[in-house]
């Protein structure tokens, strides 16, 4: 259905003699911040979804692993919700998994940074999904999806300590010293 739409919407642009504006429902746009926002996560120049990616195809060919714990590792993919998943499946079984890299790997085991990485991550996506549930509701207004993205971003502010809002000089100053670009 969706398909059908698009191409409706496609067939408009093309027919109408003004421009149309396409405005992304609040689900899309914040579905975008969390894939970049999870893509830029980097310490010390060691990105955590290339981490996270070699980890978790290591840990779906461990086969007696896997029967130890009963368990096999999500697979990571680009997806956020994926990716929030996967961060809580690594956390519940964190114990048997350090015991397991101690044992017969160590060389496997991530650095120790990453671990509060995972933890951040997991803790993010489930605020984020619990937004995301209500923002799929059908009879949602764009002003109501507005209000529940505002909550969100506040809580997130209060939950990671983030000062704001900033001067044109700080972040002109942000985007020379960091890899993100904060200024449009």
């Amino acid at each position: 259905m969706v398909g059908r739409l698009t191409g409706v919407v496609t067939q408009l642009e093309k027919q109408a003699l003004h421009k149309i504006y396409r405005v992304w429902c609040g689900l899309h746009q914040l579905d975008l911040v969390m894939k970049y926002a999870y893509a830029g996560i980097k310490i010390d120049g060691n990105q955590f979804n290339k981490i996270m990616s070699h980890l978790t195809h290591y840990l779906r060919r461990q086969y007696n692993f896997i029967a130890e714990i009963q368990s096999i590792c999500p697979k990571a993919t680009t997806r956020w919700t994926a990716m929030g998943n996967t961060c809580k499946w690594l956390l519940e079984k964190r114990i048997a998994l350090f015991e397991y890299f101690a044992k017969d790997d160590p060389t496997q085991a991530p650095p120790s940074w990453w671990w509060v990485v995972v933890g951040a991550v997991s803790a993010l996506s489930e605020q984020v999904n619990i937004v995301v549930v209500k923002l799929q509701g059908k009879d949602l207004l764009l002003s109501q999806q507005k209000v529940e993205l505002e909550q969100l971003a506040a809580l997130i502010l209060v939950q990671i300590e983030v000062d704001g809002p900033l001067s044109p000089e700080q972040i002109a100053e942000m985007d020379k010293s960091t890899h993100f670009t904060y200024s449009q």
